[in-house]
């Protein structure tokens, strides 16, 4: 139990690190949409390249996060030259990822759309990379078990980034979608002069000889392997759908209609915010205890606690969403809100699929004929509505 209180303690900072800096940083969504036009596509182009820059982090950490707490705690190996080593690939790759990243930017900014604006290319992309760096140095923080610290960097770039923002949109009046990624750029350099003692210990301390390099090297990249393939499978599930938008929308507006996607998809954030909290204190945690006899007792109840809670957060999310909604929403948009729960629940689509907006037999069509006919279009399938759990919002007359 007191592995399981420590667990659950150092989940609650990592999470305070995460949920409050995600939530400051959602503060910047209405700030962008209120700046920067819809008509100009200017958010749809945030919310493609953060959608670029959130594969490319998988891609140059490949794996190296779960792998130096796998190697760092593995009996006979030294845990300084672990670390160094760890430090020293993605630093290596960060650095040739850049230095490929302006050799190739033309080519590169064409294929993405964005001919007229290498510098968000470049600019993003140079971030990123910087990103996948610290990783390292913050998973070091993690296995040291120095959760404050590593919450107080996390939110020392929220608020940097929050408060340049804030300068430049508000009260300079700016409108430039370039300076969201410029100011990502400088609060993600800055944050990495923090590192100093961190980056001392791994450049500075115990190394290994060139033969015990190849082989350290030759390990963890057979471990790292997996993990990559199936994180890239994972942020593909997130993003794609906003990396193909462009690629695949015909009309001239794709930017202006993903930014309106990009900034309504946000809600999502709340499950990535408790997961991602809790695997920041699991994964320093589960290798930590592999040595330990009762160490599967102890991951299935830290899985079976993590489970409930997540089931707990998902259904109070959701009933906030919907009870917002219906308090906000009018009865048109509650009953096409009830067609996509049940043909979700259905898995028989979504309402744009039965009723495109394209077709005009369905504009200005009365939302409860087409409830009605979601309900008909769900028995033809085999599928009862049984009972349903509903919010009633009435009115005096």
């Amino acid at each position: 139990m007191a592995n399981l209180k420590s667990l659950a303690k150092d989940t609650a900072i990592y999470g305070l690190s995460s949920i409050i800096g995600r939530f400051l940083n959602y503060l910047l969504v209405p700030l962008y949409t209120a700046k920067i036009s819809a008509a100009s596509g200017g958010y749809g182009v945030i919310t493609n390249m953060y959608a670029y820059t959130a594969l490319l982090l998988v891609i140059l950490t490949y794996g190296m996060e779960t792998t130096f707490f796998r190697f760092v705690n593995k009996e006979g190996e030294n845990s300084e030259k672990v670390y160094h080593t760890v430090l020293s690939m993605v630093g290596f790759t960060s650095l040739l990822f850049i230095a490929l990243v302006f050799l190739f930017i033309t080519p590169l900014s064409d294929a993405m759309g964005y001919a007229d604006h290498p510098a968000y290319v470049w600019t993003m992309f140079v971030t990123v990379a910087i990103d996948a760096f610290q990783c390292i140095p913050f998973a070091y923080l993690r296995y040291k078990k120095r959760p404050l610290k590593f919450a107080a960097f996390k939110l020392l770039f929220i608020g940097l980034n929050i408060a340049l923002n804030l300068v430049y949109y508000v009260i300079m009046d700016g409108h430039d979608v370039g300076y969201a990624f410029y100011i990502n750029l400088v609060c993600t350099a800055s944050i990495t002069f923090c590192f100093y003692k961190e980056l001392k210990e791994g450049f500075m301390g115990e190394k290994c000889s060139w033969s015990e390099c190849k082989v350290l090297v030759r390990k963890m990249m057979g471990y790292s392997w997996p993990i990559l393939v199936l994180g890239i499978a994972g942020i593909l599930n997130q993003t794609a759908d906003k990396i193909l938008f462009p690629y695949i929308y015909e009309k001239g507006d794709a930017h202006a209609q993903l930014g309106i996607y990009g900034a309504a998809s946000k809600i999502a954030m709340i499950m990535a915010m408790i997961t991602q909290a809790f695997r920041y204190a699991y994964e320093p945690f589960v290798f930590g205890k592999a040595k330990d006899k009762d160490n599967r007792q102890t991951y299935a109840s830290a899985m079976k606690y993590f489970v409930i809670f997540t089931l707990l957060g998902q259904a109070a999310a959701g009933m906030l969403i919907l009870s917002f909604f219906s308090r906000t929403a009018d009865t048109s948009r509650a009953k096409a809100w009830a067609a996509c729960i049940l043909l979700g629940a259905a898995a028989l689509g979504d309402i744009g699929q039965l009723f495109p907006d394209t077709d005009e037999r369905y504009a200005g069509a009365d939302s409860l004929k087409l409830l009605s006919a979601v309900c008909a279009h769900l028995r033809s399938h085999g599928w009862e509505i049984v009972n349903t759990d509903a919010t009633i919002v009435a009115q005096r007359p």
